[in-house]
């Protein structure tokens, strides 16, 4: 029986789209092309640029998100794994914030954010911390001048720490992207503390 595709389903696909987009960008950019083609026959390729209607299987929607999810970071774990091997972290830090400036230059055509709930909703349409039922995010507290949510549980560091990478190196990197947005966007600065149990991430906006 088929399913019905939700706007949820097409929120997680933009997610997960974009840190596909993201392998390529590296790759590119790092030289490392034929490590990604590597990395596609070994877990998966990537979903396409299609339309999500056309390419997802809608006999097990969810089961064909998540696969995707799950090939993304084998593949970019193992990617930044590779690309360590001859390339200085800080090299690493800067690729991940133009990537951000790309997607905020993208962005701000036809984005607007008043206060820190907005900003939220903006960044849970980008940030991909599992499944949508894993629920991982949850916001604690926002205002016209700042935001703070939390993130329960880290989905991403079993994959870094099977490519051999510590999971505080993936959070700094996104720290990286998601500073390379808001200073596109000219919406703030992000800073973030790994606490027990938790990853509590604050912005202060401009």
């Amino acid at each position: 029986m088929k399913e019905k595709l939700a706007p949820i389903h097409f929120i997680q696909h933009q997610r997960i789209h974009l840190q596909e987009q993201l392998e390529s960008y590296l790759s590119v950019r790092f030289g490392m092309e034929n490590k990604l083609n590597d990395l596609e026959n070994q877990h998966g390729t990537p979903s396409t640029d299609a339309m999500l209607s056309d390419q997802i299987d809608h006999d097990n929607i969810h089961g064909w998100l998540e696969g995707h999810l799950i090939a993304n970071e084998k593949r970019l774990s193992g990617l930044l794994a590779e690309i360590m091997k001859n390339t200085e972290i800080a090299a690493l830090h800067d690729a991940y914030n133009d990537f951000g400036h790309n997607l905020g230059t993208t962005l701000k055509r036809n984005v607007s954010v008043r206060n820190g709930e907005e900003l939220y909703q903006l960044l849970q349409t980008v940030l991909l911390d599992g499944m949508p039922c894993d629920k991982v995010n949850k916001l604690v507290d926002a205002s016209e001048h700042h935001l703070v949510f939390s993130s329960l549980k880290d989905l991403h560091a079993p994959y870094y720490e099977h490519a051999g990478i510590s999971p505080v190196l993936y959070h700094e990197l996104r720290k990286s992207f998601i500073d390379g947005l808001l200073k596109e966007l000219d919406l703030g600065t992000y800073t973030y503390a790994l606490e027990e149990g938790a990853i509590i991430h604050k912005v202060v906006l401009s």
